[in-house]
């Protein structure tokens, strides 16, 4: 696990999208991201708008959980950019960023800077917080 994976669990308990979904709507965020699901057995290769608090598609797929799903055929990017532009047409999302050790993950920039912003300050309370025991 990197520096900024390790953070992000310790210090504001994040491990995953569904972590930052939670986590930035609570703080009025949008709380929806976008995820790419590998093909198995049972599910073709997909990028997927997902949430924790709602579903995306309310008529999907049991095996795609609710979530708005875009096959991937050919072109991985082509059809990010399809799953991008609905999720902006549905949810009103302007820009889109990925958040340091959390992998594939893709996120409003909005959702975001929220958890880059708590995440820096959460790291300087830390840094004050040992360096006042230290000085004990």
């Amino acid at each position: 696990m990197n520096e900024t994976a390790e953070d992000l669990r310790s210090l504001l308990k994040i491990v995953n999208g569904y972590d930052v979904s939670k986590y930035v709507y609570a703080r009025g965020g949008i709380g929806i991201y976008l995820t790419y699901r590998s093909y198995d057995k049972m599910t073709s290769s997909a990028w997927q708008v997902q949430s924790s608090r709602i579903k995306t598609d309310s008529e999907a797929a049991w095996y795609n959980y609710g979530a708005k799903t875009f096959l991937v055929w050919d072109s991985k990017s082509k059809v990010l950019e399809e799953a991008k532009k609905w999720a902006e047409e549905k949810y009103g999302i302007v820009g889109w960023a990925k958040i340091p050790g959390l992998g594939g993950y893709v996120f409003p920039k909005t959702d975001a800077d929220i958890v880059r912003v708590d995440l820096a300050k959460a790291k300087k309370a830390a840094k004050a917080c040992r360096s006042s025991r230290s000085s004990l």
